[in-house]
């Protein structure tokens, strides 16, 4: 009986929920009393998601005697919390014969949860002992429930009574202060998280990046991420949907492509962060190729908020038609939201057909939001169809419609100050309202008109401008202005979009009264300064240059362009009138007069030869350019000569003082330095050749992802998933040829945990048949999950001892430490470097690996900070490790591993170098020659200029090079 409790356990603990439920049914069916237990009916409530379920649960609770438990009450009164059902959560909390704190912090969250805010306080209230999970509960809760000051509130009462705070408490506080936009509140929670040493924890470091962003103070929100010592997924997003609040769409997009090459890989919120950044910057082009990115790259399906962004970018920027276009094409029906960003985008710009269609659909779907009918309305008002806004204004009154109230905040000496429209609740509102009228006469001096047309209550003109003197933004700033001294800059943020009115408004104020005035709304931030927003003229400069360089932006005339431009062949001139492109055909043909040329390839070609998949980087060049060419770079011909020379004894030199010969390579060097594309080269340079390669272009799902864990029983690393993966691949290109190759080895293959299916009972090892050949060897693996890590061990022992054909074994995406190493049962311990001369002619096996880059200046740093020492250049190896993992954001379990594994030799590391003038100039003249570049804009001052600033990076300068002007 205690097996099967242990069994639903594991279950529970691995995720298999549905299981452990059907489990816990059949350990029913087994008899009455004992089997059934408070432990295991407290893990069963824990499992139920759904309503049915837990009242089932309780049911069995009640008919075992346990409801006198205080443990398993208390779970009860969780699962009735989690499935809102309130009512029932309350009927078993007070009918406990005992309540402790843990039960009574439940009921709190429990309450929030279901927005019954004010019971949660008054329960917190009635309390006779507190511990820092009711406090977290309470202001965490309040916090979910918009009420935002309360939580504050409950904050500083907290402090003031001596009560402990956590990591959580913090969290909840900074995340208050962020929507908000409590600056001042906000720096004195960072500085308590310093104070109680905090700052380390991801989460926090997360929270306060979102705070400062959110405040308004985006440099330094850079400045805590940037101190931040790991950084994940959530980071990222934080500092890219931060640049998009402010605007900064430029910035949102390098941090994307800085998140890329640290080897983070993006999810949807990131990607939404993205294309709201390009949305708000108008960036047309960049928010697009953001999107096919998504798509294509990393194969992800976007949800309803990605086709809003896209439908926004191209109305934003004029482009109705090819908007409405888009929304026909989606696989997917819009839903109010996307309408309702076109309908504003319509809307402003004054396209009457198109926005009474699409605010008619948007009706029909929600005829009960006020949005719509504002917009209409306004839209009407600004067109002067007095009929249409009558029209509009007698459907809201039939059905009841009321517009959602607008409140904005200023937070002023630690306060927040709240108003709505027309608010006359201030302590202060007489000195507001007088100032504003004093303030808006000279408005009107400086060419203000109030846009009465904002206002949709039939009401006298002279009312209508009343009112909108009375906006919540009008009167936060108000208090802003007569409470602070001049020049001091405002804060203001507002829960609805900031009408036109208010915004023209606000930019005279700013110019009048000398004072920098920044505006939070429910979409991004405006900063007003000196009678402008810079929203406006970042925007305005983004439509400039997309005017300037429409060809650049406009893929498909650029496509049209270079179609035409393949006619002409004075086109294709490098520097100094060398030929961009080779006329060399194959990569063998290659010869150093090739170096710092361009050679073309074909996409169903590369497809053939390399099945296994792309290099990122190389997927990238070729959208970007929108040609199937590479840089031929002296690097890699000296790394394919390498080879070549093994393989061609008369290329060796006789006197011995020729170039080192390495069997066993080791790409390192910077980040984006073109090691992928030059490990893909040579595998496609030694297939034309006709060796067997057995390549991995993803080398990191192997290495550190998935299930990764030493195997007590085999010794071997247990990876099923990728093992089947890479045998899946190797099978690809070279399955005639190893159905040919007969196995040289006949041990029984160790067995493994299977992908997703246990161990294989009673047996631990499988043979193979004498007459087998390498296809069946890899079939095993493919058809035998729990064989396929002892196969990959295998099929590298046999690929050593083929004869008559070189073989080659390239691993792409190996994140390793400053000291590299490899699995130890996977690869071998003793590097195969023999003599040339004692070497045979046949039977060669080659060992490459690109590495990415391992910053050894930040190294040193981290290593004085945490008082590790260096011996003779290298860093003590767990050192090495757990900077490893901070800085790469590996799991912390397989970093504790590499202490096992051994390392691969000095000697066998090559430093693949950055680009060099000669090869960017070469990069500059192919982007030039595939229009990424105007060529009126080109100058070599420019292209050395973008070379400097990308450091030699291709990734950065491929990103760079758009932007010369």
């Amino acid at each position: 009986m205690l097996m099967l409790q242990r069994i639903y356990a594991s279950r529970q603990n691995k995720g298999q929920i549905r299981k452990g439920l059907l489990l816990f049914h059949q350990l029913q069916k087994l008899g009455p009393g004992e089997s059934i237990t408070e432990f295991l009916l407290s893990a069963v409530l824990r499992s139920c998601g759904r309503i049915e379920e837990g009242k089932q649960a309780h049911c069995v609770t009640w008919k075992h005697g346990f409801l006198g438990d205080v443990i398993l009450m208390t779970s009860l009164v969780n699962m009735y919390c989690k499935c809102t059902s309130i009512k029932e959560a309350r009927l078993v909390y007070y009918e406990m014969p005992t309540r402790d704190v843990i039960a009574t912090n439940c009921m709190i969250a429990g309450l929030c949860r279901c927005h019954f805010a004010m019971d949660a306080i008054q329960l917190f209230e009635e309390m006779p002992k507190r511990d820092v999970g009711s406090w977290n509960s309470l202001i965490s809760g309040l916090a979910q429930n918009c009420e935002s000051e309360k939580a504050l509130f409950f904050f500083e009462r907290m402090r003031l009574e001596g009560a402990k705070v956590d990591l959580i408490t913090m969290v909840s506080v900074l995340s208050v202060c962020a929507d908000l936009a409590a600056l001042v509140n906000g720096k004195q929670v960072h500085g308590l998280v310093i104070k109680h040493g905090f700052e380390l924890y991801l989460p926090i470091g997360n929270a306060t990046v979102d705070m400062y962003a959110k405040s308004g103070y985006m440099d330094d929100a850079c400045l805590c991420f940037d101190n931040m010592p790991c950084k994940n997924i959530v980071s990222w997003t934080s500092l890219i949907v931060g640049y998009g609040k402010h605007g900064l769409g430029l910035e949102a997009i390098k941090a994307f492509k800085q998140m890329e090459m640290a080897g983070i890989v993006p999810n949807k919120i990131t990607f939404l962060g993205t294309l709201c950044a390009c949305s708000h910057s108008g960036l047309v082009q960049e928010g697009w190729r953001n999107f096919n990115t998504m798509l294509h790259t990393y194969s992800i399906t976007p949800m309803m908020e990605h086709y809003t962004c896209i439908v926004d970018l191209l109305a934003r920027a004029g482009r109705l038609k090819e908007a409405s276009e888009f929304i026909e094409r989606m696989p997917i029906k819009p839903d109010a939201k996307l309408l309702t960003a076109f309908l504003s985008s319509c809307c402003s710009h004054r396209n009457a057909e198109l926005t009474r269609s699409v605010g008619q659909r948007l009706l029909e779907l929600e005829p009960e939001e006020a949005g719509t009918y504002i917009l209409l309305s306004n839209f009407y008002g600004l067109a002067g169809d007095l009929e249409g806004v009558a029209k509009v204004r007698r459907l809201m009154s039939e059905r009841g419609i009321r517009k959602v109230k607008a409140c904005t905040w200023i937070e002023i000496n630690r306060r927040v100050h709240a108003f709505e429209s027309g608010d006359m609740s201030h302590p202060l509102s007489k000195e507001i309202y007088s100032y504003l009228a004093d303030l808006f006469g000279k408005l009107k001096t400086n060419g203000y008109v109030p846009n009465t047309s904002m206002v949709v209550q039939n009401v006298d003109e002279h009312r209508k401008k009343d009112i909108l003197l009375g906006h919540s933004e009008k009167l936060a700033i108000g208090l802003g202005l007569i409470s602070t001294p001049p020049g001091t800059q405002i804060r203001i943020v507002k829960n609805l979009r900031v009408c036109v009115d208010c915004h023209v408004a606000t930019q005279l104020i700013s110019k009048i009264e000398g004072r920098e005035i920044v505006a939070r709304d429910s979409s991004r931030f405006h900063r007003f300064k000196d009678g402008s927003d810079s929203k406006i003229e970042e925007i305005s400069a983004a439509a400039a240059g997309d005017d300037l360089d429409s060809d650049l932006l406009d893929e498909d005339a650029r496509a049209r362009r270079l179609t035409e431009d393949d006619k002409d062949k004075s086109l294709d001139v490098g520097p100094n009138g060398r030929p961009l492109f080779t006329s060399s055909t194959l990569i063998s043909e290659l010869t150093r007069k090739d170096a710092c040329t361009y050679m073309n390839f074909s996409m169903e070609g590369l497809n053939v030869v390399l099945p296994e998949g792309l290099p990122m980087g190389m997927v990238k060049e070729f959208e970007e350019s929108r040609r199937i060419a590479l840089l031929v770079r002296q690097s890699f011909l000296d790394l394919r000569d390498n080879f070549r020379r093994i393989v061609d004894p008369p290329l060796w030199s006789s006197d011995g003082k020729g170039p080192k010969v390495r069997k066993q390579i080791v790409l390192d060097g910077p980040v984006s330095c073109g090691k992928s594309i030059a490990l893909a080269m040579l595998v496609h340079w030694a297939r034309d050749e006709g060796w067997l390669v057995f390549y991995v272009p993803k080398g990191r799902e192997w290495t550190h992802g998935g299930f990764f864990y030493k195997n007590l029983q085999t010794d071997l690393w247990d990876t099923p998933v990728q093992a089947a993966n890479i045998l899946q691949d190797f099978l690809k290109f070279n399955e005639p040829r190893l159905q040919q190759l007969p196995c040289q080895i006949f041990d029984p293959i160790p067995l493994g945990e299977g992908a997703g299916v246990g161990w294989m009972k009673g047996v631990d090892s499988m043979g193979m048949p004498e007459s087998s050949t390498l296809y069946d060897l890899i079939q095993t693996g493919l058809m035998y999950t729990h064989a396929a890590v002892g196969v990959v061990v295998r099929l590298r022992k046999e690929l050593s001892l083929v004869k008559d054909i070189p073989v080659l074994i390239a691993i792409d995406q190996i994140h390793q430490p400053e000291e590299m190493s490899w699995p130890d049962s996977i690869w071998p311990r003793k590097v195969l470097n023999g003599s040339p001369e004692k070497m045979p002619k046949t039977g060669r096996d080659l060992e490459v690996a690109a590495a990415h880059s391992y910053d050894l200046e930040w190294q040193e740093k981290g290593m004085k900070d945490s008082g590790a020492s260096l011996s003779g250049g290298k860093a003590d190896h767990s050192w090495g490790r757990r900077s490893w993992d901070r800085r790469k954001g590996a799991a912390a379990s397989v970093g504790k591993l590499r202490k096992d594994l051994p390392a691969v030799p000095e000697d066998a590391r090559v430093n693949l170098p950055r680009y060099s003038l000669d090869e960017a100039a070469a990069v500059c003249h192919y982007y030039l020659r595939q229009r990424l570049i105007r060529r009126e804009a080109f100058s070599e001052e420019k292209w050395k200029k973008i070379y400097y600033l990308s450091n030699g990076n291709g990734t950065e300068m491929r990103w760079l090079v758009p932007f010369i002007r």
